[in-house]
């Protein structure tokens, strides 16, 4: 019976210490279990009816093979080895830091070897969390120079009392200034004062952190005002609000472009209105936005009355799906279309007009009634008086 320190020194290994305790006796070509303390039976659910067998007893031949070669290398270096593992109980992967220490007797051999495997499960997990963690970072750092540095529409963050603390490369595109320059001032720097106070108010009042967005002046580096647009977010870290960052967007192509299209559609409703023929602007879903005030002359009815309506209104029904399969067509494959059919009029009824048309701008398509409906009647007529000469000339 163990007795005094050494009783006190084995009941802290047996039941004191958390890391699992083995103690192996060398014997031929394998290692005979000596002692494992309690961390080691519930860890492994082995019990003290191993003491005495081998690894092959105890385990599977593979596991034994395993075992029998690290504990060789103890008896062969005859220093302390250490070494990762992991091993599955309960269906669930446990990892493990093993050191096997030899036991040296007088004569300088391995009398036993002694197991201290210390679970690391928890670090292990840890660590594969953190490198998850990592590289999520590095996607969203990523993610970041993207968005920041390679936007095309210039970035400018706030803290927040209102100065400028970053800003992307596209800032100088819009101000003239670099970004630098503009750290550590407001944005009255480039804003007049009125765009200033409202972009301001949104800057001190993150609150919400809801997004919110409007339109300003910039003065740049040239004294040139450019009108942009400018949405406002939150910067939030840690889900706290530390600041704000804008985006600007230059407006001025789309200003120039506004103005290309109410400079055209100007002179179209001139041409329209001026115009002998009807005609007529249909949005993309075949839906006329835009009758001219020929029509009253030509069919009797208000142009406004055609507003809204699909494009087959007043066609004679029996010319509605030949006329709806070219309109179709016309706008899949982008090209013009020419068709003759009968338009009902005011005094109710029908008339003969030919429809040329032709898809532009957005999906939209102007169908344009060259012809006056006189001139088709006409043609109409001697078309059929044609035809009765030749018929009584057969005859």
């Amino acid at each position: 019976m163990i007795r005094g320190s050494e009783s006190l020194l084995y009941d802290a290994v047996y039941a004191g210490i958390q890391d699992q305790v083995y103690v192996m006796k060398p014997a031929e070509n394998t290692y005979v279990y000596e002692f494992l303390n309690e961390s080691a039976k519930k860890a492994t659910g082995l019990s003290d009816q191993v003491i005495g067998q081998t690894f092959e007893e105890v385990f599977s031949q593979n596991i034994a093979s395993v075992l029998i070669t690290e504990y060789d290398k103890v008896m062969q270096k005859k220093d302390i080895i250490i070494y990762e593992d992991e091993y599955v109980v309960d269906n669930q992967t446990r990892h493990s830091n093993i050191t096997l220490s030899p036991i040296l007797n007088k004569q300088g051999n391995v009398d036993v070897i002694v197991g201290v495997v210390k679970d690391i499960t928890n670090q292990k997990n840890a660590e594969r969390e953190l490198s998850h963690l990592w590289n999520e970072l590095n996607k969203s750092k990523k993610r970041y120079q993207s968005l920041f540095k390679d936007n095309s529409d210039a970035i400018i963050s706030f803290d927040l009392e209102g100065r400028i603390t970053n800003g992307n490369p596209q800032v100088q595109d819009i101000t003239g200034f670099k970004p630098i320059e503009l750290i550590g001032k407001t944005c009255n720097a480039i804003l007049d004062e009125e765009s200033t106070a409202k972009l301001l108010n949104l800057i001190n009042q993150p609150s919400s952190g809801k997004t919110a967005q409007l339109n300003v002046e910039i003065t740049n580096r040239s004294n040139q005002i450019k009108s942009v647009s400018v949405k406002v977010s939150p910067l939030i870290l840690n889900q706290k609000i530390q600041g704000t960052y804008a985006i600007f967007h230059d407006l001025t192509k789309e200003i120039e472009t506004i103005k290309k299209w109410e400079e055209s559609e100007e002179r179209f409703r001139i041409i329209a209105e001026h115009a002998h023929d009807m005609i007529s602007l249909l949005n993309y879903q075949g839906r006329i936005i835009y009758a001219s005030p020929s029509y009253k002359r030509i069919v009797g009815f208000d142009n406004q009355e055609y507003t809204g309506k699909i494009f087959l209104y007043h066609i004679h029904p029996e010319d509605q799906e030949r006329l709806q399969e070219i309109v179709v067509n016309s706008i899949k494959n982008g090209t013009p279309f020419s068709l003759q059919t009968r338009h009902y009029t005011m005094d109710g009824s029908y008339i003969w007009v030919e429809a040329n048309g032709a898809p532009v701008l957005i999906k939209q398509i102007i169908l344009n009634t060259w012809s006056s409906w006189q001139e088709i009647l006409q043609c109409k007529r001697c078309m059929r008086n044609n035809w009765n000469i030749m018929l009584r000339m057969t005859i």
